[in-house]
């Protein structure tokens, strides 16, 4: 029970509504009777075992696909950032090479590695949304002199 609602707000929507939700939302969650069982399996069993990654940090994908017991193959040299390709039943890993005054390629990377990588370049970067980097500007393969932020949009 609300017994003083402040700064003028006495509507049963902002008052009682945002504690009701709370409520619902808790009951929904833990009652497994309300929700229905997944009868079409087919879907899950086409898909891969091997976990899809992002492309990034070979050190770090390396640790987690040791922690997993994912194979991965390294592809070529060893590299520092690198491309993720799931297979089957492995994971290969693409080296990514980085141009000097040159903007690099940052789709498919997750955020916090394409921002190490541009404030190591000496430049911003501006970002929307969430997930995966799915597109950039100025393009990959400009030069650097023209610019001094990276506008990144993520899925």
């Amino acid at each position: 029970m609300v017994n003083a609602p402040s700064k003028n707000v006495y509507y049963g929507n902002l008052v009682a509504g945002p504690i009701f939700k709370e409520i619902a939302d808790k009951v929904y969650a833990t009652s497994i009777q309300l929700h229905e069982e997944i009868k079409n399996t087919a879907q899950f069993a086409k898909r891969t075992p091997i976990p899809v990654s992002k492309n990034g940090n070979r050190f770090d994908l390396n640790s987690v696909y040791s922690e997993l017991k994912v194979p991965s193959l390294q592809n070529g040299e060893n590299a520092t950032w690198v491309a993720a390709s799931t297979g089957r039943d492995k994971v290969t890993l693409y080296k990514r090479v980085f141009k000097a005054g040159i903007i690099p390629n940052f789709i498919g990377m997750d955020l916090k590695d394409a921002i190490y990588i541009i404030e190591n370049m000496g430049l911003k970067a501006d970002f929307t949304g969430k997930g995966i980097i799915k597109e950039q500007t100025p393009n990959a393969g400009t030069k650097i002199e023209n610019f001094d932020r990276v506008k990144l949009i993520l899925t």
